[in-house]
């Protein structure tokens, strides 16, 4: 995904009293650059709520569990909490945010192709039978 976005569904997010505090990782297979890196916002967990209550009123959310924020975060957003800043990772590193942060993988100037493996969180259930992660929201 070259777009900024969000993985998580802030409709179950908002409503779970306990906030799973969910984490999501990749490792990067190829360097990346200044021009052509993750692009985060590292801080964002703290106005998440307040800010989606306003896309709501907007009548812009919706209950995917993946959010384009090219349509849903606008400028007066980025003047009240904050900008994306880089964060350009190696081959072989590790990536890891929460569900929280909003992020945009690879900038992609010059058309890179990003190699990545994604991590699947699973948990052993209570009955030792299943490892669906249903609080997982995202």
């Amino acid at each position: 995904m070259f777009f900024r976005h969000i993985n998580i569904n802030m409709s179950k997010y908002l409503k779970d009293e306990h906030k799973n505090n969910i984490i999501q990782e990749f490792i990067l297979l190829n360097d990346e650059n200044v021009h052509d890196c993750t692009e985060i916002m590292s801080e964002f967990h703290k106005h998440i709520e307040n800010w989606w209550k306003k896309i709501e009123t907007w009548e812009r959310a919706s209950n995917n569990h993946v959010h384009n924020l090219e349509k849903i975060y606008l400028k007066e957003n980025i003047i009240k909490y904050e900008n994306f800043i880089s964060v350009s990772c190696q081959r072989d590193d590790v990536q890891v945010t929460m569900s929280e942060i909003l992020y945009k993988f690879m900038h992609n100037e010059n058309k890179i192709i990003q190699r990545i493996i994604l991590s699947w969180f699973i948990i052993i259930n209570d009955n030792d039978q299943t490892l669906d992660n249903e609080k997982s929201n995202s």
